[in-house]
Order: structure tokens, then C-alpha cells, then sequence
């Protein structure tokens, strides 16, 4: 991921959100850092912060880690977690989303928990922190939620069975901000069976893909369903700014943006706030894959009505149409057409080359093509050239019906 500035992320993107429902998610960058290898050990990138807060600019420098910020998780022969040392008793972002394996396997996202992990003679515990479960500090308290048993460990490293410990799975969503009863927060489904299948590090997060049969004991306690759970563990580090408590106007907007509530040390009362971007990060947002591919087209062709570019094609004076989005938006909608990365197949399919006859149509009309029998690149100035070369690179992207020719390119 290449660092940027990222100029007016919500009033841009409002634009495109109006249009196209496209989901918007917000990645960090991490920066690259050296670290030492170790047989059998995955070294990941060194690790981002995971907090958001809305703005106007958003600037791509990394704030500088914290000397308590705890380091990366790593793995350990394929599918085992590898606890530095140095790791125990410190703050990590502990995330999961549950993906159903019938119907259709699409997730939800489960509430997010702030971990820690303590070593014992006989295996490793992962508990939650108690901050906004407690009404006073003065009576201890832990949140036991997993237990590991240790494969083996030397002076730097413990390496646990991930799979064998997590048991548990906890159903809470990440929508469900508000006060919400901690009964909710700590209800769970039990794991008769499970395996870890992946394990890998991206950009200082470590993700971890296990497969289930997940029993409610509740309900039904002979319908034993399968999901895959996929975990999302990074070093924790707090958001700068303080957050702000909505008030009842303020319902109105926060909508999803609403944390989940929390108890006020001191006076028991339950509050939420409001999660904001951190705009000292870039804020990323990301084409669903299941993007309808009339609103990517939209995109790629909706246009300036009253905006008009001059040229020159050979010694004729031409206007060319200014496109209503910047070039990065529209190449994007046109990879939200990919059937392997973007639009379901068959929107894909019937919509590339359809897309791909109506650009260049536009492309053609506009430049006045249809008067010359051997066109060329060189005929255009320089303005209209640029122009031309933008259009070039989107119909690259949208492969013609059989049959239907190409534009030149430059």
C-alpha cells in the first residue's frame, strides 16, 4: 500500500456514495520496519494503529509508536501463534467476523474486544480488559476468555495452539452500539470442532481463518452449524482525541458509528461514543464485491454537462466532455467489473463490453473520428491527447465484444 495525502476523504466520497452504496472501509498504513528471523517464524510489517476520527485532510505520517505499544503477533510453522515475550500483559485489538458456510457464505462482524495475553507454567490465557465493565477499580477483576496450550517456547518466543483454545465463539455484532446488557457482550456459541486453516500476518495485523461446528446450547442443541470465524489481532494502540458522547440529535447520524457502551467507572451509568476516522491516517474506501455493475458504469461515464475541454484534432477545433469523477475513481469502478474481484460473474460478463462500445462511441464522437480514414494519436494536441490517453486506459480495462475493433493507442 503506497502512502498519500488524501485531500477531503468525506465530502469526496460523498459524492460517490450517493451513487454507488459502495462499502467503505478504512485501512492504515504500516510501515516497513527489520526485524530479526527465526526458523519457522513469519515476520510481519511493523504494526499501524487501529483507531478512526473524521475530518477534512487526511495526511499519510504514521504518529510515532507508543514504548508501551505491544508488538506483533507472529506465526509459527504455518498455523501456530508465536507470542513474543515481550507481549504479555499488553494491550492488542482482538476482532472476528463470522462467515456462515450455507446458504451463502457472506459475514458479519462481530464486536471488536481489547485482549491480553498472560503466561502461565501450563499454557498461555487471553483475557479482556475490564475497562468498561467495572464500576469501581478498587475490586480486581479478569475476564478469562481463552485459553492456550503451549507447544514449546524459548527465551524470546511462546508458540501456542490457536486452534485448541479458541472453544468460543462470541456472537455479539459490531452494530450493536448503545447500552447494550453485558449479557449480550459475553454471550457465546460452543465449538465441539475446529481448524485453523490459514494463518498469516498483512500490514502488522495477524489474521487467522478457522473452520467450526458451532453449537447454540440455548436452543436447539442438536443443530450443530458450520462457519468460518476469522480473527483479527493487532498491537492496540488509543485514539489521540478524546471521544465525544452523542446526544439525542445526534442519534439521527451516528447510525453504525455508535460504539458499544460501556460502564462509567464511579457512577455505573452505561454511555457510547462516537467513532471517528483518524485523519492522520489515508483513509482507503473499497469497491464491494458484489458492486451492481450499472452504478461502476455511472461512474465511469457520468459527466461535467457544463465543463467542456478544447483541442485540436489535426487542424480542427474540438470540445471534449470533462468527466464528473477523477481518473482513480472511474479506473477503479472499472476493476469493481473484474467477476474475480468485483461484480458478481454474470453483472460483469454483459456489462464490460457493452461499457467498453459506449466509451468509445463517446471517445469517437467527441474527437469527430468518423472524417478520417487513418487516424492517428499525433493528430491530437497535447490537452486532448492527455485526455484521450485517460479514456485509453479505462477501455483497457473493459475488453470489446467480439468483432468490435479498438481505438488506436498513443
Amino acid at each position: 500500500m503506497k502512502a498519500r495525502v488524501v485531500s477531503s476523504p468525506w465530502s469526496s466520497f460523498g459524492k460517490l456514495a450517493s451513487t454507488l452504496l459502495f462499502a467503505a472501509s478504512c485501512e492504515l498504513l504500516a510501515a516497513e520496519a527489520d526485524h530479526s528471523s527465526q526458523p519457522g517464524i513469519t515476520n510481519p510489517p511493523a504494526a499501524s494503529a487501529t483507531n478512526s476520527q473524521q475530518g477534512t485532510v487526511a495526511v499519510a505520517t504514521r504518529p510515532k509508536p507508543s514504548a508501551d505499544l505491544a508488538p506483533e503477533l507472529q506465526v509459527a510453522e504455518g498455523l501456530l501463534l508465536a507470542i513474543p515475550k515481550s507481549a504479555f500483559g499488553k494491550d492488542y485489538l482482538f476482532s472476528a467476523s463470522l462467515i456462515p458456510q450455507a446458504p451463502a457464505a457472506t459475514s458479519s462482524g462481530l464486536a471488536g474486544r481489547i485482549v491480553r495475553f498472560e503466561l502461565f507454567p501450563d499454557g498461555v490465557d487471553m483475557y479482556e480488559s475490564t475497562k468498561g465493565f467495572e464500576v469501581t477499580e478498587d475490586l480486581p477483576a479478569r475476564r478469562l476468555l481463552a485459553n492456550f496450550a503451549i507447544v514449546r517456547q524459548d527465551a524470546k518466543l511462546v508458540v501456542v495452539d490457536f486452534n485448541q483454545g479458541m472453544r468460543r465463539v462470541f456472537t455479539m455484532g459490531w452494530t450493536e452500539g448503545g447500552a447494550v446488557p453485558i449479557s449480550e457482550h459475553d454471550r457465546v456459541l460452543e465449538v465441539p470442532q475446529g481448524r485453523v486453516f490459514e494463518m498469516r500476518s498483512d500490514s502488522g495485523r495477524l489474521i487467522i481463518r478457522q473452520s467450526v461446528q458451532a453449537r447454540n446450547r440455548q436452543t436447539d442443541q442438536n443443530l450443530e452449524q458450520r462457519y468460518e470465524v476469522r480473527y483479527f489481532i493487532s498491537p492496540y494502540q488509543p485514539g489521540a482525541a478524546e471521544g465525544k458522547e452523542p446526544s439525542g440529535s445526534d442519534l439521527r447520524y451516528t447510525r453504525f458509528f455508535e460504539t458499544a457502551g460501556q460502564i462509567e467507572t464511579g457512577t455505573g451509568r452505561v454511555s457510547s461514543r462516537i467513532a471517528r476516522f483518524d485523519i492522520r491516517q489515508p483513509i482507503v474506501f473499497h469497491y464491494s464485491a458484489n458492486t451492481p455493475a450499472e452504478l461502476a458504469k455511472l461512474v465511469i461515464t457520468a459527466k461535467e454537462d457544463a465543463k467542456r475541454l478544447p483541442g485540436k484534432v489535426d487542424k480542427g477545433y474540438v470540445e471534449v466532455p470533462e468527466f464528473k469523477y477523477d481518473q482513480e475513481t472511474r479506473i477503479n469502478a472499472a476493476k469493481a467489473l473484474d467477476d474475480k474481484a468485483g461484480s458478481f460473474k454474470g453483472w460483469a460478463e454483459d456489462a464490460k463490453s457493452d461499457l467498453n462500445t459506449q466509451l468509445k462511441n463517446e471517445v469517437e464522437a467527441s474527437l469527430n473520428l468518423a472524417h478520417f480514414k487513418d487516424f492517428k494519436v499525433s493528430l491530437l494536441s497535447r490537452s486532448v491527447r492527455d485526455w484521450y490517453q485517460k479514456q485509453q486506459d479505462i477501455l483497457a480495462l473493459l475488453p470489446p465484444a467480439p468483432g468490435n475493433p479498438t481505438l488506436p493507442a498513443r
